[in-house]
């Protein structure tokens, strides 16, 4: 029959391993080592039944006793209970397993003594100060020291060996009940009845995870799982206080199953229906009690005007509610009695209005008749929808036990026509008969549109559609004021005002108006010097520097001309125009551009005139328009047209001399400044060349001979049939008559040097005596 027990054995072990391997991974590992010595009879017979050595078997049930604490995820760790050591001892000896129990096993955490043919009297279980389990356990019961129900228990002292409680301690048996006869069983557990019953309660797994993989020096880790305070809470049945009701509390001893009769407190709740305990009743860091706690659990009875109730208070219970929250200042034990209190009665007897306007203040005043409120209640001052009460809004609040009226602000998104107040309690939980409530539509806001002025100007007027304004500095608050606001266009910026309209007594939401003021511009930059432009030249649009600009001919005031503006160019003289630029609907001061039309050159030549061969006439030219001139003319004589000369001028009337040889006109052929080339309009001028002694030269003297001509860098000069004075005077005219070249000639010859005579026409004079011989010559 062992046998099928042993498989099922390694079966379990072998499952739990697959089915847990994957949610243990995340885990530390929580590693104990065990040092075991098995009385030598037991490993003998199970060596023998099982077909293994003793180590072997040893390992196979430790690995049990640890895949039945890794068969729960609620433990922090995984835990490992190994074998770190296995050795056989005689029990043939008296008191040899006693003395094996008390044996120190430095190096090991635990030490696991295993009997199961013993006659040794000492008893199996947890040996705390020895951190020793002794598991004894016949070898003909349950499958023996190796069987499952013993690996079972031996599960459970290893509980005990991690900290765990005696869960079953806890419990009472009716018999031994003298209070009520009542029977008390506590929480399932391995740590209640291990048998098959592989099943971790909640204060034990707090109990494991708090001692984790650690050593545990003492009882602290149990002693101190209490909140600051304990104490008792009584309620009825619709979970609202009790106050002033009686307790007596009755203590059980560990493992006593008794209820002791003697009330070990008797006390009321106050008058909130709570008791503080002004010493925690478990007596923790007792000493000579299990674990250090005198008292395991406890029967409290709770009696109101005659009516009692009963209830237990165990330890896990208390010590849960600490390791669920670890921060926690309290824990008050909850008593129910089977009676209800009578409920208040919340009636409304009326409000400060008859209709309200949303967003009106309001107040609701109400009576309470029959029960009273309990500590911790809120009065709330509900809004609902008329009928089936939807739509609910709490409006006000207050914590309070008495209380005769709320105050609140109607919401601004009420819809017009009826609803319904109500004041609701929540300890307990009551609410008034709904009073009716009248509301009056809100009004639209006032149609605005925003403002814009320049900086200055005259200040708008603030017209709104609507009627019966208030004007607000805010845009919520504030006093009111049926004046539009007076506008100060001196003051860059936005300024928001805020309007709304009254009708029917309610008033709209405010809207903003929003009046912003934009300062005057810079005047536009434009060139200092101005623009310059011939008589009668294409002109350009003018030029500034801006944005939107307005062209005007007047400083102030007058008509824009626009934005582009082509300058008149057909009369002389300097002109002005002004400009200024708008932003943002506000236009500048304005810059002024001087605008210069400069002539055209004209050109008048005067100087009609008679003179003497030889001598040197003068002509003029007078001109208009800005110098400098530069100008060219031409003679005309019987022997036609002479070349034609150009002149420079810097200032009018312009003269030079000319010496013709006989009588010429003269004329201009063009004029140019810096308008230009202009074809002169104007006469003629005649110089007539009066012969000396009334005899004509002849222009061109047969007997003068001068060659080569043209000539380059000399002349020579002959007189055929030379018959005058001993010497000669030769001079070189250049076209304007001025001398260029003279030298004495004598015996009739001579060579006249023209390296320095610039390129051009010349007039060669030769005179002897009162006889004058003239030839044209061209320099090359």
């Amino acid at each position: 029959m062992a046998w099928p027990c042993r498989i099922a054995v390694c079966l379990l072990v072998i499952l739990q391993g697959t089915l847990l391997s994957a949610s243990v991974q995340a885990k530390e590992t929580w590693r104990f080592t065990v040092l075991v010595a098995v009385e030598k009879k037991t490993a003998d017979y199970y060596q023998q039944l099982y077909a293994k050595d003793i180590e072997t078997i040893v390992r196979e049930q430790l690995a049990t006793v640890s895949a039945n604490f890794n068969r729960t995820d609620q433990f922090h760790g995984v835990f490992d209970f190994t074998a770190t050591l296995v050795y056989v001892f005689d029990a043939s000896f008296h008191q040899s397993v006693q003395t094996e129990i008390f044996k120190p096993h430095p190096g090991h955490d635990y030490k696991l003594v295993i009997d199961g043919f013993s006659t040794d009297q000492s008893g199996g279980g947890w040996y705390g100060s020895w951190a020793t389990i002794c598991h004894k356990w016949d070898w003909n019961s349950w499958g023996g020291p190796f069987g499952g129900y013993a690996t079972d228990g031996l599960t459970h002292e290893f509980g005990h060996a991690r900290g765990a409680i005696d869960i079953y301690a806890l419990g009472v048996d009716a018999a031994k009940n003298l209070v009520n006869g009542t029977r008390f069983e506590p929480i399932n557990s391995i740590m209640n009845y291990p048998y098959d019953n592989i099943s971790w309660d909640e204060h034990t797994v707090h109990i494991l995870n708090r001692t984790g993989g650690n050593r545990i020096p003492n009882e602290d880790y149990i002693t101190k799982a209490f909140t600051p305070t304990l104490g008792l809470k009584t309620l009825d049945q619709k979970g609202r206080l009790l106050p002033n009701v009686h307790l007596e509390l009755f203590a059980i001893p560990w493992f006593s199953y008794t209820v002791s009769p003697t009330p070990y407190l008797s006390e009321n709740t106050n008058t909130t229906g709570v008791y503080s305990f002004p010493v925690n009743p478990f007596g923790p860091a007792e000493i000579n009690y299990p674990w250090h706690i005198r008292y395991c659990n406890f029967l409290i009875k709770a009696t109101y005007q005659g009516i009692s109730a009963y209830h237990w208070m165990p330890l896990y219970e208390v010590q849960n509610a600490y390791f669920r929250d670890p921060a926690a200042t309290h824990y008050f034990h909850e008593i129910t009695l089977p009676l209800s209190l009578p409920d208040p009665v919340i009636t409304i007897t009326h409000l400060n209005k008859s209709s309200f306007c949303p967003g009106d203040s309001i107040e609701a005043t109400f009576v309470v008749s029959g029960g009273d409120f309990e500590a911790g209640n809120l009065f709330r001052l509900e809004l609902s929808d008329w009928g089936a009460g939807t739509n609910k809004r709490v409006l006000a609040s207050a914590a309070a036990t008495q209380c005769t009226s709320l105050k609140a602000k109607l919401p601004d998104d009420l819809s017009p026509g009826f609803s319904q107040i109500k004041v609701v309690s929540s300890r307990p939980v009551t609410e008034s008969t709904p009073y009716t409530l009248n509301l009056v539509p809100r009004p639209a806001p006032p149609q605005v549109v925003p403002i814009e002025v320049c900086e200055g100007a005259t200040a708008p007027l603030l017209e709104p559609v609507g009627a019966d304004f208030r004007w607000y500095t805010d845009s919520v608050g504030g006093v009111s004021s049926g004046t539009p606001p007076a506008l100060n266009t001196h003051i860059v910026g936005v300024s928001t005002y805020y309007v709304s309209q009254l009708l029917f007594g309610c008033e709209s939401a405010r809207a903003s108006v929003a009046v912003t003021v934009n300062a005057i511009p810079e005047v536009p930059r434009v060139d200092s010097l101005g623009v310059v432009y011939c008589q009668n030249a294409p002109p350009q649009p003018l030029l500034a520097q801006g944005e939107e600009l307005q062209w005007y001919l007047e400083a102030e005031g007058g008509t824009s001309l626009g934005s582009q503006v082509l300058p008149a160019t057909d009369e002389v003289g300097t002109f002005a125009y002004y400009v200024g630029q708008r932003i943002r609907g506000c236009e500048s001061g304005r810059s002024r551009l001087e605008i210069t039309i400069k002539p055209l050159a004209t050109a008048v030549l005067t100087g009609s005139q008679t003179v003497y061969a030889g001598e040197v006439a003068t002509l003029s030219v007078a001109f208009t328009g800005h110098a400098p001139w530069t100008f060219s003319y031409r003679d005309s004589t019987d022997a036609g047209l002479g070349p034609e000369l150009s002149l420079t001028a810097s200032t009018s009337p312009y003269r030079w001399e000319v010496r013709p040889v006989q009588t010429a006109s003269y004329f201009l052929t063009g004029v140019s400044n810096e308008c230009g080339p202009q074809v002169p309009q104007g006469e003629r001028v005649v110089v007539e060349v009066i012969p000396i002694l009334g005899i004509k030269d002849r222009a061109f003297s047969p007997s003068l001979l001068a060659y080569p001509v043209p000539a380059t860098s000399a002349l020579t000069v002959r007189i055929q049939g030379w018959g005058g004075p001993a010497t000669a005077r030769l001079e070189l005219l250049d076209a304007l008559g001025r001398t260029q070249r003279e030298q004495e000639m004598q015996g009739g010859e001579a060579i006249l040097n023209l390296d320095e005579v610039p390129p051009g026409g010349y007039i060669l004079r030769v005179r002897m005596g009162e006889q004058m011989l003239t030839k044209r010559i061209v320099k090359r």
